[in-house]
């Protein structure tokens, strides 16, 4: 797996999602530590659920305040449980926030055009500039990777609000019961069910030729390969968790 210093294209956009009780990253690069993990997110009860392949934490290479230079002026902010959702619009930090920075004061500058992010502690976590949304700072290279164009630079409205069911969460053991998880001190260690990348029943294949004419169009939307086995091991368990909400007919939080 590629690393953010290395990947192109990585989509630079970290916008403060409030009302949302998870973050989220678009492009798996990002992440420091990884575990495919078929589920969903949604943006709100309605909507439809966009699926998540995986889950990890992510470090996030940030400045710290907006008129100073140095190695002070840099940081790292840490998110866990972050999900991996390809089709995103663009990568998201859930607020209030989760993981290390539970609790987490967000104040507007004097000048309103950017927003800090401090620990209880009164440790500085990063701030956010304006910019219709309110946009992470992150450090540019060599600090931080290389990444591609914005995905929320065009004229539009941008609608970032992803909510993580709870139940789903519950699968990985996460508040409660099932797949509890292993914990290792935030490592990203977590236990799955290997029955989730088993081979296709005929009723699986029947639902993949259904709505999406088949494996091979599903992993090629999710950029995966069909001729590689961990590929397709990850596009059964994510097509599992999707026909999991087709039968259930809710995502409801």
């Amino acid at each position: 797996m590629a690393t953010p210093g290395t990947a192109p294209g990585l989509c630079p956009d970290w916008v403060l999602a409030s009302g949302s009780n998870v973050h989220v990253a678009r492009d798996r690069a990002w992440f420091s530590t990884y575990m495919p993990f078929p589920t969903f997110a949604t943006h709100n009860i309605k909507s439809s659920p966009q699926p998540a392949l995986g889950i990890g934490d992510v470090h996030l290479p940030v400045k710290l305040f907006p008129k100073r230079s140095g190695p002070g002026a840099h940081g790292t902010l840490h998110l866990r449980n972050v999900l991996h959702v390809p089709t995103s619009v663009c990568n998201s930090v859930g607020y209030p926030g989760t993981g290390d920075y539970f609790d987490i004061v967000f104040k507007l500058g004097d000048d309103g055009k950017d927003a800090a992010i401090t620990a209880q502690d009164g440790r500085r976590l990063g701030y956010f500039v304006s910019r219709g949304l309110w946009v992470l700072k992150l450090s540019g290279p060599p600090i931080g990777p290389v990444v591609g164009p914005s995905s929320i630079s065009k004229p539009g409205t941008y609608h970032v609000i992803n909510r993580w069911a709870a139940v789903q969460a519950g699968r990985l053991g996460l508040d409660h019961g099932t797949n509890q998880e292993v914990s290792d001190g935030g490592k990203g260690k977590y236990k799955v069910d290997a029955a989730l990348s088993a081979p296709y029943t005929e009723e699986e294949k029947g639902w993949l030729k259904r709505e999406w004419g088949g494996e091979f169009k599903f992993l090629t939307a999710y950029g995966l390969n069909i001729y590689k086995d961990e590929d397709r091991d990850e596009g059964r368990r994510v097509a599992r968790a999707m026909m999991e909400v087709d039968e259930d007919g809710n995502t409801n939080m």
